[in-house]
C-alpha cells in the first residue's frame, strides 16, 4: 500500500524502507520514509525541492482510500488469537487494542472483529491521542479508560519494534511477537510453506532485529501469552516492576 500511494506521486518506495517504521501511525510512517536520504533524493530529482507535510498528507490520503479498501478484503483474524484472547480473559485480565491505523480504518474492522469473536474491552486509534507510536500515549489514553493506575499491571503486546518501544515508554511489562509479524515479513500461508530449517531461520533473524530494542520477553506465537501472565504475575509478586 505505501509503494502503491508513493507511485502515485512518482517516487519509488522499497519494500525494506516501508518496513523500518512499521507499527506507526500511517501518516507518521510517511514522515519517516520522507525522512530517509534515499527517498528525498528520488523526490529532489523529481520535484527540484525535499518534500514537505503537505506532500506528507497527499500521499496519506492516497493511502488511506487504498489502506481502507484493502481491510474490506482482509478482515481474518490471525490464526490462535481468538482462543488466546479467551484465555487472557479466564485469568482475570482484560483486554484493550490499539492501532496504528486511524478510527475510520478501525471501524472498518471492529464489526468483522467481533463477528469471529475477537472483541476489546478498549480500543484506540492512532489519530484520537497526540502522538501515535513509540509514544507512550495510546497505552496511556486505554489505562485511563480501564481506570489503571499502575503501568506495572499492564501487558503490551505487538510485533514490530515501535509497539516494543510503545511499551517501554510507558514503563509497563513490553512483549514482541514473531510469527505472523510485520517484522517476520511473511503471512502465515508463506510461513507454513516453509521448511523447518527456513522456519527457524526466519524467526531467528526477527528474533534478532527485535531483540535490538529490548523487549522484556519475545515470543514465537500470541499462544505463549497465558503461561507467560503467570510468569510475569510470579515476578509482581516477587517484588519485581518493569
Amino acid at each position: 500500500m505505501f509503494q502503491q500511494a508513493f507511485h502515485r506521486v512518482g517516487v519509488s518506495v522499497s519494500t525494506a524502507e516501508v518496513r523500518k517504521p512499521m507499527g506507526q501511525a500511517k501518516l507518521d510512517h510517511i514522515r519517516q520514509l520522507f525522512a530517509l536520504p534515499n527517498v528525498q533524493l528520488r523526490w529532489r530529482e523529481l520535484h527540484q525541492r525535499l518534500p514537505t507535510e503537505k506532500d506528507a498528507e497527499q500521499v496519506y490520503q492516497s493511502l488511506a482510500l487504498d489502506q481502507e479498501a484493502l481491510l474490506l478484503e482482509h478482515q481474518e483474524v490471525i490464526k490462535g488469537v481468538v482462543p488466546t484472547i479467551r484465555a487472557v480473559r479466564q485469568l482475570g485480565l482484560r483486554v484493550s487494542g490499539c492501532s496504528g491505523y486511524n478510527r475510520s480504518m478501525v471501524n472498518v474492522l471492529r464489526a468483522p472483529m467481533e463477528r469471529q469473536g475477537l472483541r476489546f474491552d478498549h480500543l484506540v486509534a492512532s489519530d484520537e491521542v497526540a502522538h501515535g507510536r513509540p509514544a507512550p500515549d495510546m497505552i496511556q489514553h486505554l489505562m485511563k479508560k480501564g481506570g489503571v493506575s499502575d503501568p506495572s499491571l499492564v501487558i503490551k503486546v505487538g510485533d514490530t519494534s515501535v509497539d516494543i518501544e510503545e511499551g517501554l515508554n510507558a514503563k509497563v511489562w513490553s512483549v514482541g511477537v514473531l510469527r505472523s509479524s510485520s517484522e517476520l515479513g511473511l503471512s502465515a500461508e508463506d510461513f507454513d510453506a516453509l521448511t523447518p530449517l527456513q522456519q527457524a531461520e526466519a524467526l531467528h533473524e526477527t528474533r534478532r532485529r527485535l531483540v535490538a530494542h529490548n523487549p522484556h520477553y519475545l515470543v514465537n506465537s500470541i499462544e505463549e501469552l497465558p503461561s507467560l501472565i503467570n510468569e510475569i504475575n510470579e515476578r509482581l509478586a516477587c517484588g519485581e516492576r518493569p
